[in-house]
């Protein structure tokens, strides 16, 4: 089946203790999605694995193209993440730079749910363009899945004749969609307008983005003081790297790769 390329962006609505709050999906041909997701979030210190989870993404921590990933490059190529959130150079992040990041990706978020919904640049979003927004993702989508075809079709079949097809299925989908669509407006407008503003949406957004940036200053704050260190930071990393390192000479070659992996391009 062909695969789509998949944006994060903010959008998915969750129902916690009662309480609503944005957490991003993966965008599909401009969705808003609904359910659990990955989030809008601050860009991670150093990624998932730092570059070392999967083997496709070591060549990106081989900055001089020698087939050789040493420490120093390893580390170098995660530096500007802590640099840009450290934002006096003192080599710590304090609570109140992570304060200003939060802000600068409740602020990013907000600005792309606008982008996105708000079609007459009112600076709000309607109940009509939320509910277009919704139509128009559902069609992208079931358009896409008649093209993925082949090794889905029969999937597909009893989809269209069950679902989709015999029995007003598309209907109900329909009607179904609708509701859910409606509920997950009333939950963002929060003051009951019928439209949803800026405000609204960084109050909605801004618990889960909250939540991600301390869950990241526990991951790295080992002496517990509320601050991550640049040494801090730099441990994961030299973790991971030591993990890769399977012959232990202190670089990452094709050596320390499963054979099968070999000869693939990967490092170089």
């Amino acid at each position: 089946m062909r695969k789509k390329t998949i944006v994060l962006i903010a959008g998915v609505l969750v129902a916690a203790g009662g309480a609503a709050a944005i957490a991003g999906v993966g965008e599909r041909h401009g969705r808003f999605g609904h359910g659990p997701g990955v989030g809008p979030h601050p860009a991670h210190f150093g990624g998932h694995g730092f570059g070392f989870g999967r083997f496709g993404g070591l060549r990106g921590l081989d900055a001089d193209n020698d087939g050789v990933i040493t420490i120093e490059e390893a580390i170098a190529a995660r530096a500007p993440v802590f640099n840009r959130i450290d934002a006096n150079g003192d080599g710590v992040i304090d609570a109140q730079e992570m304060e200003a990041e939060t802000k600068l990706n409740v602020d990013y978020w907000t600005q792309v749910m606008l982008h996105r919904l708000d079609k007459d640049g009112d600076g709000k979003i309607s109940k009509d363009e939320f509910r277009q927004s919704d139509r128009g993702s559902r069609r992208a989508e079931r358009a896409d899945d008649e093209d993925d075809g082949d090794r889905r079709r029969g999937w597909h079949r009893h989809h269209r004749h069950g679902w989709h097809g015999h029995y007003g299925g598309e209907k109900r989908f329909s009607r179904w969609s609708e509701r859910r669509s409606a509920r997950s407006f009333e939950k963002l407008d929060l003051n009951s307008d019928g439209f949803i503003d800026a405000s609204e949406i960084e109050s909605t957004i801004k618990p889960g983005v909250t939540r991600r940036v301390n869950r990241m200053v526990r991951r790295f704050d080992q002496d517990n003081d509320g601050r991550v260190t640049q040494e801090e930071f730099e441990k994961p990393i030299r973790e991971r790297f030591a993990k890769r390192d399977i012959n232990k000479d202190g670089r990452i070659t094709e050596d320390d790769l499963p054979p099968m992996m070999r000869g693939r391009g990967i490092l170089r």
